[in-house]
């Protein structure tokens, strides 16, 4: 599956469905890999175009030095959807991601 350099880092996401339905961004909770979001990825792929990112120190995105913020993670996950020209999306998370 992709990785993407963003913001510096190596951010691994995968997607699900179909791209011309509904773009939906599934964020994970803090340290939680994608694997976590598979049951939704999957069971709403077929009303939206579903992106989920493992964030940055989680699952297979690179591990940055300490002192990220919440605001980083963010800034990562609008650089995905940049990346994927993506310009408007629901968003979808749980724990911190929510």
């Amino acid at each position: 599956m992709p990785a993407v350099e963003l913001n510096g880092l190596e951010i691994y996401y995968e997607t699900f469905g179909d791209p011309e339905h509904p773009p939906l961004l599934i964020i994970p909770g803090l340290g939680d890999p994608i694997a976590k979001c598979h049951w939704q990825s999957e069971s709403l792929a077929d009303k939206f175009y579903i992106i989920v990112l493992d964030n940055r120190g989680a699952g297979r995105s690179a591990q940055p030095p300490p002192g990220y913020t919440t605001a980083d993670m963010a800034g990562d996950a609008a650089a995905l959807l940049d990346y994927l020209d993506i310009h408007k999306a629901n968003v979808f998370g749980f724990s911190l991601g929510a």
